[in-house]
């Protein structure tokens, strides 16, 4: 099946629709998280869903169900879609009412989900890397909460595009490199891996967690911690990482070469390391 949907607890073969008045639509007032099927099964959902009551928590938007129940509700869903390789985007929207700056706590959510297949792409599509640039990073102070807010990452992504890069890194006032636009980042520099501490100037990315997870196994010197400009632009190797960006090595940065301008010996063995984890090798 190409896609299918979900809203409110009704699966359709059509995209369904949601009310003009839905605070998602007018606000921004949401949440979402996005899941990678690998071969019949999602991958790490129930970190997934965790993560999900976390933002929830952080927007005061109750939630209709349990973690176990939205487990089921999802892998129910998925196992509908009959794309065993498939992205599934989960939405959760506080509801549909009037619109005000300011919400009942009686408002019903909304909540949305679709599946559409995804192209496993081969270890080899990772081999020549890829150019991102840096931009400022003037987003707000809860980054931490997955929401739909996302013009700022929007606008910095779409310049990055402009750019023919692939990703734009956010760079604050002084220095200090948080993330990518719609990704976590990591640099390697004498041999150490290093990203950003999961604080509220970054998402604590699913496919980060395990990067981290996997560097430990293999031996890897890994400090949580933060870094700044001049890291990030003499490091040995720098890679991103995200639920469909998986382990994309960066080879350029502001249209200067990364080292010798070829991913690097740590990142080549995690690219390999997530592989084999996700599709169970």
């Amino acid at each position: 099946m190409s896609e299918l949907y979900y809203l409110n607890g009704t699966v359709y073969e059509e995209e369904p629709k949601v009310s003009s008045q839905d605070r998602g639509y007018n606000f921004g007032d949401g949440i979402y998280e996005v899941a990678k099927g690998y071969d019949g099964k999602l991958f790490a959902l129930d970190d997934h869903v965790e993560r999900l009551f976390k933002s929830a928590s952080y927007i005061d938007l109750r939630l209709p169900y349990s973690p176990d129940e939205f487990l089921k509700i999802i892998n129910d869903f998925y196992d509908q879609s009959g794309n065993p390789s498939a992205v599934l985007y989960l939405q959760i929207t506080r509801g549909a009412a009037s619109r005000s700056h300011t919400y009942g706590r009686d408002l019903k959510p909304v909540i949305f989900m679709y599946s559409k297949p995804a192209e496993d792409r081969p270890i080899e599509y990772y081999q020549n890397g890829f150019k991102v640039i840096t931009v400022h990073d003037g987003r707000w102070d809860m980054c931490q909460a997955k929401t739909v807010s996302l013009l700022y990452n929007i606008l910095a992504k779409q310049k990055a595009k402009d750019a023919g890069c692939r990703e734009a890194i956010f760079i604050r006032d002084n220095g200090e490199v948080t993330e990518g636009g719609s990704s976590n980042l990591f640099i390697v520099k004498d041999g150490i891996l290093r990203t950003r501490p999961a604080d509220n100037r970054i998402l604590s990315g699913i496919t980060r967690k395990y990067v981290i997870k996997l560097a430990r196994e293999n031996g890897i010197i890994f400090k949580d911690e933060i870094f700044h400009r001049e890291d990030l632009m003499t490091a040995d190797e720098v890679f991103i990482t995200g639920t469909t960006t998986e382990v994309s090595p960066v080879v350029e940065i502001d249209g200067k070469a990364v080292a010798d301008g070829k991913p690097g010996e740590i990142t080549n063995k995690l690219i390999r390391s997530y592989h084999n984890l996700t599709r169970g090798l």
